[in-house]
């Protein structure tokens, strides 16, 4: 009898595996295409991540020049960059 149930666990184990399998990808599947495809086209589409869209003055949108800290040109700032 112990044979017999240890056959039908590892039987009913092999399919729900592959169930289990089967819903994972289904359920990745939809999760790709509600929330990544729609985020991706709203995105790709309301930004300018690097700033190429002109403005009226034919200035990149934003400021133009950019303001940034002076590099440091010593040499512990050098080693320490890894």
């Amino acid at each position: 009898m112990r044979e017999i149930w240890d056959i039908i666990w590892h039987r009913f184990n092999v399919i729900l595996s592959v169930v289990g399998d089967a819903n994972a990808r289904v359920i990745s599947l939809l999760f790709y295409f509600t929330i990544l495809v729609p985020f991706g086209i709203g995105a790709s589409l309301f930004s300018d991540p690097l700033r190429q869209k002109k403005t009226a003055n034919n200035l990149p949108a934003g400021m133009g020049w950019f303001e940034r800290e002076p590099v440091p040109n010593d040499l512990e700032s050098e080693k320490r960059q890894g």
